[in-house]
């Protein structure tokens, strides 16, 4: 869910709801994933992120096209809160690197036993360019022991 309503498939209708914007959205990873071991903690969060090219013909906001989106991912150390209901994500240092498009989550928080709340501050890209729009995903409890 976008906190502000966003148009990012152009089809003239803004939402919040970003399955309803983004179609890879659904059909992407989708993946949390927090891996600890020997004292390690990596949080990997995997997030559709758009490509765009630019149609040097035009130069008005439609000559930049997108092509499309592809699962990325960022790795980053984390660690747990005293309470243990939060994760503290290091921004790590390509975050500066990236210009804001892999950025690191401003707040992680474990809701129950089952659900993680992740908000970040993505760049979207919509008619006008890139808009930087606050995003909370949830996400649920899926366990594989190796």
């Amino acid at each position: 869910m976008a906190e502000t309503a966003v148009d990012l498939n152009r089809d003239g209708q803004a939402s919040k709801d970003l399955l309803k914007e983004i179609p890879d959205l659904s059909l992407s990873a989708g993946q949390l994933i927090l891996l600890i071991q020997n004292n390690v903690k990596l949080f990997e969060q995997f997030w559709p992120q758009a490509y765009v090219t630019q149609d040097y013909r035009q130069s008005s906001p439609d000559s930049l096209l997108l092509q499309g989106y592809a699962d990325q991912i960022m790795p980053r150390y984390f660690s747990f809160d005293k309470s243990i209901t939060r994760l503290v994500v290091e921004p790590g240092p390509a975050a500066a690197a990236d210009g804001g498009r892999f950025p690191a989550p401003e707040e992680v928080k474990l809701e129950g036993n089952e659900q993680i709340r992740v908000v970040v501050n993505r760049l979207l890209f919509t008619r006008q360019g890139w808009r930087l729009v606050r995003v909370t995903t949830w996400y649920k409890r899926y366990t594989i022991i190796t």
